[in-house]
């Protein structure tokens, strides 16, 4: 027999493990090409904000990875991130959409995810 409200309840957990599924794939450690071996890492809280942390070189950083570090604040929202880097003295309001390989930036910039390119 139909009830309404078990279908509204299933409807709602549902969409929060889609939800949760969204924001947890941007978490992670990635590679980016304009700043070899530095760091690069995202981290998504369930309300979908985030923060983005690294390290830069002068372009690139040392194979271990340090550098400057530094953390932004981002905005997560389905497969869509926006960051700011107004911090570092970019965009206040970068977007990057998530990928099969990692995230592809609208500067045309792509950081590659380091575990899905582990996996190659």
């Amino acid at each position: 027999m139909y009830n309404p409200k078990k279908f509204v309840l299933l409807a709602a957990s549902l969409l929060s493990a889609a939800q949760a599924t969204a924001l947890s794939s941007f978490t992670g450690e990635y590679d980016d090409p304009n700043h070899p071996n530095c760091k690069r890492s995202i981290m998504v809280i369930d309300s979908g904000d985030a923060k983005v942390s690294g390290t830069d070189g002068d372009p690139g950083c040392p194979p271990d990875g340090s550098g400057k570090a530094w953390s932004l604040d981002a905005l997560v929202k389905g497969d869509t991130i926006v960051v700011d880097f107004s911090p570092k003295g970019g965009p206040s309001d970068l977007s990057g959409k998530r990928t099969p390989e990692g995230i592809l930036w609208e500067d045309g910039n792509t950081w590659t995810d380091k575990v899905m390119k582990a996996a190659e």
